[in-house]
This record gives structure tokens, sequence and C-alpha cells, in this order.
């Protein structure tokens, strides 16, 4: 991808907008299978190479999500501000301990309830 270095008189700037407007659906498509590529080193990394969500322990891909253990996603999200910088600051961060994997159920029903109820159903 174009990383953008600006100088005095622009000519950086103006040949990266030149590109990308010519290439632009060849650099989304890049984009878009490193961010697929990430967030499955990551999964893989947190559930250990099972993809299970932690909580209940549905397997597949496509139901995982990144949850913050200590629910402090919202400020993280507004620093961030897109799924691709949030993959790049996991792998920067070196997996961070404060986050976990999570099916989307368990992931909502946190958000929602405070608690997930496989949680309050293991207790009883």
């Amino acid at each position: 991808m174009v990383s953008l270095i600006m100088n005095k008189n622009n000519t950086n700037l103006e040949y990266a907008r030149n590109y990308y407007s010519k290439n632009k659906e060849i650099i989304k498509k890049q984009v878009s299978d490193r961010i697929k590529k990430n967030r499955v080193k990551i999964l893989e990394f947190y559930t250990h190479g099972t993809f299970k969500c932690s909580c209940c322990d549905v397997v597949g891909i496509e139901f995982l999500c990144i949850d913050h253990v200590n629910n402090d996603g919202n400020k993280q999200r507004k620093e961030l501000r897109n799924l691709h910088s949030f993959y790049r600051w996991i792998l920067k961060n070196n997996y961070p301990d404060s986050l976990q994997v999570l099916c989307h159920n368990c992931n909502m029903a946190k958000q929602i309830y405070g608690t997930c109820p496989h949680k309050k159903l293991s207790t009883v």
C-alpha cells in the first residue's frame, strides 16, 4: 500500500492520490486480505488454535470476535477508529491479556446484561 509522505510542494501526496484512484480496487482487496489474515492470526493466538468462544465453546471463525475483558472497548474504538487499526494495535502490543475471544452472542449478552448467561448457568 502507498504510504503518504508529504513534502513542501505536495508531489508525493498528489502521486499517492493518483495511484490510489487508478488502483482503488486492488488496494481495497489488499487491505481486506490483510485484515482477514490478521484476524485469523489473532483469533488463533487467543483460542490456542481451537477457534472456540472462551465462554460457550461455540466453534467457527465466522462466529467469533475480540472482546475487551474489562469492558473498555468503547474508549479504544474511539481512539483507533477502525478494525484494521485495532488488529494492528493487538499485534504491535504482543497480544495483550486484556482481550479474549467470545462468540457474537456471548459478546452482546455481556454488553447488554453485564455478563453472559452461560456464566450464570455455570455457577448454578
